[in-house]
């Protein structure tokens, strides 16, 4: 029988997995605390040098790996997290052109496995090593031309 402990504890296990293989990634900033037994299966992150929207559009069309990305709606809480200044906010608020900062946010369920995580790591270790060529190559996608 899958219970909600059962299916809790699977997802702690998967969780507590990509947080060992994510120390591996180069250039990964994790913001999130390694206490897995008290959290739920989620991990915000972001690669250094490289916006987040570019490395979840990574993630997606080079590992059709679905990840969200932005503030998901706690602005007030991504703001602290990435020490965005008062004065900045109002940079973001008077300039719609300018991109927004924000992380990317992986989470897990039943339906994920260690193969999955296994193919995510290796394309962020990829990515993290290859800052520059991702930077150029998603630049300007079609889908977010005006």
């Amino acid at each position: 029988k899958v219970g909600m402990e059962k299916v809790g504890e699977y997802e702690r296990r998967l969780t507590g997995y990509t947080w060992e293989k994510m120390k591996t990634i180069p250039n990964i900033i994790v913001y999130d605390d390694e206490d897995i037994e008290n959290k739920v299966s989620i991990i915000s992150f972001n690669i250094d040098g490289l916006y987040h929207g570019t490395v979840a559009t990574a993630l997606s069309l080079e590992g059709g790996i679905g990840v969200r990305n932005g503030c998901f709606c706690a602005q007030p809480y991504v703001q602290k997290l990435l020490h965005i200044s008062k004065e900045d906010i109002e940079k973001y608020k008077e300039n719609r052109d300018m991109l927004r900062p924000g992380t990317v946010r992986i989470s897990y369920g039943l339906y994920n496995d260690f193969k999955e995580i296994n193919i995510m790591i290796e394309l962020l270790k990829q990515i993290g090593n290859n800052i520059d060529y991702y930077h150029n190559k998603y630049r300007n996608p079609p889908f977010y031309s005006k």
